[in-house]
This record gives structure tokens, sequence and C-alpha cells, in this order.
């Protein structure tokens, strides 16, 4: 069986950050950002050296919350389990919200115009560490309560994708597998355009997508195909609508060791309720009608 691979978190060979699929330009085949998206955050870490370390993308989604994947701030058991998502066995531990900030507001990962750190970080029931629930669920999505609202910049509404419809994928990932291990993160956010989403793919079907999660076909052509890479994990595959960008999709795994194969990502739709329920302090068997993530106030 092949092996998920994480986009983005500590992996071994990639001592120098952490990133998913990308390509020449950044994310693979992709090119620096064509506009302003101050919703998208650097998840940072102080570590080895480095106190601007690029762990995993963020998306903010109420001035006081930002959605990433799971498996970006998850101490695995296992060796298995660690290899699975490309973790190192001495990574710092990933669970404590104190290691954490996040830069968002700037295309620049260095220079976001809002730095919060994290308080808390919040994972769903069905995220079991990447093995999954009898229902074929993946969990892997992670909600983080920032240390201060943001007032400055508004959040990434959630939407449900439109099938086959050309989504954007940002990201600070590495450009490509060459880049792995040579030296930091890429510094500047980049894009990149796919034709969309699909019910189901070779790529994904060998990544284990769940019914939790989204297939997105990678962009270009076979010989140079164009996606995320490794540090893309947690950011945020966008859709337009309606005049303005939506959140359709948080990156979370590709197909085996290359960069730009279709791309796995969770449904932000699909995790809302217990979004809400967390968002708003709930308890786990509360109704959500007449919750929006638009009433939440900084």
């Amino acid at each position: 069986m092949r092996s998920k691979r994480a986009m983005g978190v500590v992996v071994a060979a990639v001592v120098a950050g952490v990133l998913l699929p990308g390509t020449a330009d950044a994310i693979v085949g992709g090119v620096p950002a064509s506009e302003p998206y101050p919703f998208t955050g650097s998840v940072q870490m102080s570590w080895a050296g480095d106190d601007h370390r690029h762990n995993c993308g963020a998306s903010l989604i109420t001035p006081r919350h930002a959605l990433s994947a799971a498996h970006c701030f998850t101490n695995f058991d296992t060796d298995a389990q660690r290899a699975r998502f490309g973790m190192q066995a001495d990574a710092p531990d990933l669970e404590d919200p104190g290691l954490f900030h996040i830069q968002f507001g700037n295309a620049d990962r260095l220079r976001g115009t809002e730095v919060r750190g994290v308080s808390t970080i919040s994972k769903p029931p069905q995220w079991n560490q990447g093995q999954g629930t009898k229902k074929g669920e993946s969990g892997d999505v992670v909600l983080l309560t920032l240390d201060r609202p943001i007032t400055t910049i508004p959040p990434v509404a959630i939407k449900q994708v439109t099938p086959r419809t050309s989504v954007r994928h940002l990201g600070w990932g590495r450009h490509s597998t060459d880049e792995i291990g040579q030296g930091p993160a890429p510094r500047y956010l980049h894009e990149v355009d796919t034709p969309g989403s699909v019910r189901k793919s070779a790529d994904c079907t060998a990544a284990e997508i769940g019914v939790d999660e989204v297939c997105f076909r990678h962009g270009g052509t076979r010989d140079q195909p164009t996606g995320g890479c490794y540090g893309d994990s947690g950011s945020p595959t966008i859709q337009r609508a309606d005049g303005r960008w939506y959140l359709v999709g948080i990156t979370s795994r590709g197909a085996g060791e290359a960069c730009a194969t279709d791309a796995v990502n969770a449904d932000p739709t699909y995790y809302l309720g217990w979004i809400l329920r967390e968002v708003f302090t709930m308890p786990a068997d509360a109704g959500v009608a007449g919750r929006d993530l638009v009433d939440v106030k900084a």
C-alpha cells in the first residue's frame, strides 16, 4: 500500500522548514500571490535556532479562530504513524500551543501585519492520528484559538466546493521535492490554480481519502504537473463565488512522496457543526441551528 504524504509538518528531511507539495515557483508550478489573501496565515514555531520556522498554513475564520490540519499539531505514537505523515522522531512537542505563533496579513511570512500566539489547539473526535474511523472519516482538521482577536483582517467564509470548477491553492510550501532540506521554507506566499474537485482519482485513492475529504486534481500536464508540496499542509484551497473567495478545502496530503499529485483536502463544511460548537463553547451534542461564524465578535 502506498503511504500518505502529509503536505506540511516537520518532515524528517526538512530540518529547515516544513511544507506540502509545491512547484518551480513555490507551490509546484505556482506563481507569487497575485492579490492579497490576508486571511492566510503561516503557522510558525521557534525550533532548532529558527524563531520563524514555517510549520503549516492556516485560515482565519473568525476574529479569534483559524483552521489548519490536525497532523501539523500531533505527536504521533509510533514510528509507522510518524513515517506515514513524514514526521521527525525528535520533533518538538507539537501539541503545545505555546510553541506556535501565526503571521497573518502579508504574503511575506516574516512581515505579518498581525501576529498572534495560539492559546488552544482543538481537534475533532474523528482525528485518531490518521488511522481513520469506522465511518471512513480522517478528521485531519484543527481549530486554533488565538491569544488575541484580530480586528483588521476579514475572516474567510466557508463554503462547499462546486465540483469540477477551478480552485486556487495557497501556501508557503516547497517549490519541488529537490528543495527539501535546502534551507528554510519559501518566504513569499504562492498560488496555483487547478481544475477543481472530483469524486475520486487514483492518487486520492492511494492517499486513502476519507468521506470527510475532497479530492482536487493537479494542474498542468502529466509531465509537468502543478499543485502543492511539502509545507503546504493546513493551507487554504479557495474558490471564487459571488465576487469573493471562499474556503473550500484544507490541504492534508498527496499520494506517495511526489509533489503536485492530486491532493486530498479536509472538507471544512463536513466539520462546520463541530467548529460552531467549539467556537461558541457548546456541548458536543448541542444543535447549531441559528449559529453562524459571522456572529463571532472580536
